[in-house]
């Protein structure tokens, strides 16, 4: 176990292929370029192929199962019209938005790139919402632009790829970066990856920002030690871009806290020991965040704009998770899984608490901290893993952390999801820590810190096996119908804890050899590779836990939207036209004997599809899942008392269509009502669709005029009327009418900023809300035809906003080489060590 150079790069020896001595003939420049680059990069190649192989293996389900990623098996079982018989145990049961949200939003990005369209807008939820806007959607994030590139039936899983390899070596540069190995910063890369809480959200938005937290790290560490090379700007500039373009703005500021805790307080340790700091340094990280955030302004300026307007905003969401469920940290499982064949008992919802990053990763940044404790970057991730650690888990019932938080503001974040950023700060750690081990085991601070880690972790294990008798005492806070019984509960968490002593065994034996051959000679052949096989050790026990503690999680499928015959029924019939639901939840009087929480609006009864998953169908429903559902489309709703402000459920919209002018005000042309439900008065009967009945909305369009004109009320007068509509592109409605005299257009669009109306004759038109929260216009006399097209006048100087940016990255790249031979040129000339004259 020899230390080895702090450089990471090879050291040159007598003998070696990179000695000076003479060599054969036969190994020209050639050979000993390809061997020096050998040399220079195996150890990355191999690196970063560690961490793409545990990725693939990560997924390798799909190999067996499909690669459809997500729970199509719980979202066919959702509705009656994909319902099979008899239902199959799912494989996990809760992991549902990723396949409500996140499979049918990236199905229409790759349906409407492939149809030659940019994903502006969402026509199929409800009367439409943005689509690129939403945020979630991502349609420019690096993992759906590679999506793009594969068949639809792959695209999601292809989409989730990319995201853990893109963590993983994130992480692992900025390791590298930081002075370690290759094998320390695979350590790192793979125990950010495949962490319980950035792996178990790869199926939702969430993790997408998160996943660019390594490399906007990497970025700052290059801008702020680069001599002004436009490549290190270049850097953080895209990796802060494509951060942002992965949507979920929740995530941006919990990155945000995280990365800046590291970052200030990194700062200021530096500015206490050193006495100074790189003001030109924070300058060109300043430069390249501003320079990213400029790239991403086609997203954030008509983006949050519209987010400002949400149901979401200003919800109170920082409340935090119980402190004991930070067992999950060391032990997966340790209050079961919520798969088959398992039993989730933590009392709050699984992923809110998967927090596992592994004992040995917890260990090496454990002597990280010991050992380097004086390091500002260490210093700066401690802080920021503490401050994480609070803001994740409640101090008592108070919750006096979270409730801080929320006064200053964040009261709309969810914080406990900061998990992810936790994890990130301890791999990073962790891979320094690893490299300590391997360069410096010798040295007895480092041996004390390694066993001391190693000894608090065993404590730590041991408490879990005694708190394996408690799982008796849980039934009595569950529902008694739904809990298995005592022994299963134990057996439950004894399984969960086999990897974590396991592993502990192996690190323990490490503890003991460092001890034992302390002073063995360095220069015996096998002392020089005992620390390196010590550390693959470590790597390998590591990465085998995380794996094995996610690899069966998620669920995959052959066909994550199968046609049913009554799918295809029911799109033959509706075609294009908008559908309503009759599921019985007209307001919350009649609703609360079926569920004592959600009611009204805000609950969904299992009619038609499920809110989002109809867009996989192309069929379109009036129904809404969507973070950037206005207030004002809610607060529209015309039945009283139907849950239209409320806490909870912010983003569902499924209203009770029963009556015709409630279907005619939102242009609903069919109906789908529950089985049991009442035919509503002056529909007409058209199908029977598993037991829902589909009715037909005579007169009911999404194009109409309205007033006495439409009615052709008067002696001689004759009504407006539209001819024709069509829809050439998802953010585009082309409509024929005859317009005797100026008459007022009732277009059914949800009312958001960015529509546009043009006549035949180029003429611009005012668009005015209407009811329902939708849109009107006042269409002159005369006009033949009225083009409605999206396109936010934010999105365009957001696009000019972002060339500017490219502009100012081009014009520096060109600019910086022409300014360092000027002033090469007029450095001055130095002749035995003097200036000359």
């Amino acid at each position: 176990m020899t230390a080895e150079p702090e450089t990471g790069a090879s050291s040159t020896a007598p003998g070696d292929a990179m000695s000076t001595a003479p060599r054969p003939a036969s190994k020209g420049r050639m050979a000993l370029a390809l061997h020096a680059l050998g040399t220079t990069y195996l150890p990355d190649v191999i690196g970063v192929a560690w961490i793409v192989l545990f990725a693939a293996l990560y997924l390798s389900p799909a190999l067996k199962d499909g690669a459809g990623f997500g729970p199509a098996d719980l979202g066919r079982g959702l509705s009656l019209l994909t319902h099979v018989v008899p239902q199959p145990a799912l494989h996990n049961s809760i992991n549902g938005d990723t396949i409500t949200q996140g499979v049918p939003w990236n199905t229409l990005d790759w349906r409407l790139v492939h149809a030659g369209q940019f994903p502006l807008w969402n026509s199929l939820s409800g009367t439409g919402l943005p689509q690129m806007f939403n945020f979630e959607s991502a349609p420019l994030s690096l993992p759906t632009l590679v999506g793009y590139l594969v068949p639809l039936s792959m695209s999601f899983l292809v989409t989730v790829a990319v995201k853990l390899v893109i963590a993983g070596t994130g992480v692992y540069v900025c390791c590298r970066l930081l002075g370690t190995k290759a094998i320390a910063a695979a350590f790192g890369g793979t125990t950010f990856m495949l962490s319980g809480a950035f792996a178990g959200w790869l199926g939702w938005s969430v993790g997408g920002p998160v996943a660019w937290g390594g490399w906007i790290l990497a970025g700052t560490i290059v801008c702020y030690r680069s001599r002004g090379r436009v490549r290190d700007i270049v850097l953080l500039a895209i990796s802060v871009a494509f951060c942002l373009y992965a949507g979920f703005p929740e995530s941006y500021v919990l990155l945000a806290m995280g990365l800046g805790a590291v970052l200030v307080v990194g700062g200021i340790v530096t500015l206490a020991f050193e006495r100074r700091i790189g003001v030109i340094g924070v300058v060109r990280v300043g430069a390249g965040t501003v320079l990213g955030g400029m790239l991403a302004a086609p997203l954030l300026l008509p983006g949050v704009s519209l987010l400002s307007g949400s149901a979401r905003n200003g919800k109170d969401a920082a409340t935090g998770i119980p402190m004991h469920l930070a067992t999950l940290i060391f032990a997966q499982g340790f209050f079961g899984l919520p798969t088959k064949g398992s039993f989730f008992f933590g009392q709050v919802n699984y992923y809110e608490t998967a927090a596992y990053v592994g004992i040995v990763a917890i260990i090496c940044a454990g002597v990280s901290v010991l050992v380097s404790w004086r390091r500002p970057v260490v210093i700066g991730l401690l802080l920021a893993a503490v401050g994480c650690f609070f803001t994740i888990y409640q101090l008592g019932s108070g919750a006096p952390v979270q409730r801080f938080l929320s006064k200053l503001g964040l009261s709309a974040v969810a914080l406990q999801r900061i998990q992810s950023v936790f994890e990130l700060v301890v791999a990073v750690l962790a891979g320094l820590g690893l490299e300590i081990l391997l360069r410096r085991w010798r040295e007895q601070v480092v041996r004390i810190a390694f066993t001391a880690t190693t000894v608090v972790m065993a404590l730590v294990l041991a408490e879990l096996w005694r708190k394996v008798a408690t799982a008796r005492l849980l039934p009595t806070q569950l529902p008694s119908s739904t809990t298995p019984s005592v022994a299963t509960l134990e057996s439950l968490r004894r399984s969960s804890l086999i990897w974590p002593t396991a592993t502990i065994v192996a690190v323990v034996l490490l503890v003991v050899a460092s001890w034992v051959f302390r002073r063995s000679s360095p220069e015996r052949p096998w002392a020089r590779r005992a620390s390196s096989l010590a550390a693959l050790v470590l790597l390998g026990a590591q990465s085998a836990f995380l794996l094995f503690a996610g690899v069966g999680i998620n669920s995959y499928s052959h066909d994550a939207n199968p046609v049913t015959p009554q799918v295809a029924t029911l799109t033959s019939i509706v075609g294009s036209k908008l559908v309503g639901l009759d599921g019985g939840n007209t307001n919350c009087a009649a609703s609360s004997p079926h569920n004592q929480i959600f009611c009204g609006v805000r609950l969904w009864r299992g009619v038609g599809f499920y809110p989002e998953m109809n867009i996989s169908y192309g069929v379109d429903e009036l129904g809404l899942h969507d973070p950037t559902i206005p207030q004002a489309y809610f607060d529209a709703w015309p039945v009283p008392n139907a849950e239209q402000v409320t806490p909870v459920n912010l983003n569902l919209f499924a209203p009770d269509v029963d009556t015709v002018a409630l279907a005619r005000r939102y242009g609903v042309a069919y109906v789908l009502a529950a089985p049991g439900e009442p035919a509503p008065k002056g529909m007409q009967l058209e199908a029977m669709i598993s037991g829902e009945a589909l009715y037909f909305v005579p007169g009911s369009e999404r194009f109409s005029f309205v007033g006495a004109d439409s009615a052709g009320s008067g002696p001689g007068r004759v009504s407006a009327h539209v001819v024709s509509s069509s829809h050439p592109s998802d953010a585009k409605y082309v409509v024929d009418v005859s317009a005797p005299r100026m008459s007022k257009l009732a277009v059914r669009i949800t009312d958001v900023t960015g529509w546009h109306a043009v006549t035949n004759t180029g003429k611009t038109l005012t668009l005015h809300r209407y009811e329902g929260g939708l849109l009107s216009v006042e269409v002159p006399a005369g006009t033949r035809t009225v083009t409605l097209t999206y396109w936010p006048r934010r999105f365009t100087e957001g696009i000019i906003v972002a060339v500017l940016a490219l502009a100012i990255l081009v014009g520096w790249a060109v600019a910086y080489p022409v300014g360092s031979r000027w002033r090469r040129k007029r450095a001055p000339k130095v002749v035995a060590g003097l200036p000359e004259s």
